[in-house]
């Protein structure tokens, strides 16, 4: 990963995904980069709530998965958030994810992530 800035570490970041399990492990590579500041939620709802009265936060992390309508819905509704106004999102798109690079909001960077098989 990229070096970490200064300004990342004193506000922190964002991670938004439906799917526990998804924001665990999107949490555990942040955590493991010495991230000390991660909000993880599922929604709106449950954004708003961690982040309120905050500062602006340094970064998204935001899983899209599906089409992205809820996904790009979702955006929307973040930046109705202080803390989430002008932030710069990293959209993670699932294998499964039928939403193309072309149809994320604006200042939207895009990764993708390769879901690992559960043990049997």
């Amino acid at each position: 990963m990229a070096a970490v800035s200064a300004a990342t570490f004193q506000t922190g970041i964002l991670l938004v995904a439906a799917q526990r399990e998804l924001r665990r492990e999107l949490f555990d590579v942040l955590d493991r980069e010495g991230h000390p500041t991660i909000h993880s939620a599922r929604d709106t709802t449950h954004a708003a709530i961690l982040l309120e009265g905050r500062d602006p936060l340094a970064l998204i992390v935001m899983v899209f998965d599906g089409d992205g309508r809820a996904s790009a819905t979702l955006c929307e509704q973040l930046r109705l958030l202080p803390a989430c106004a002008d932030v710069p999102i990293i959209a993670v798109l699932l294998d499964e994810a039928a939403v193309k690079p072309s149809q994320l909001p604006a200042q939207s960077a895009v990764g993708s992530m390769h879901r690992r098989s559960a043990p049997n």
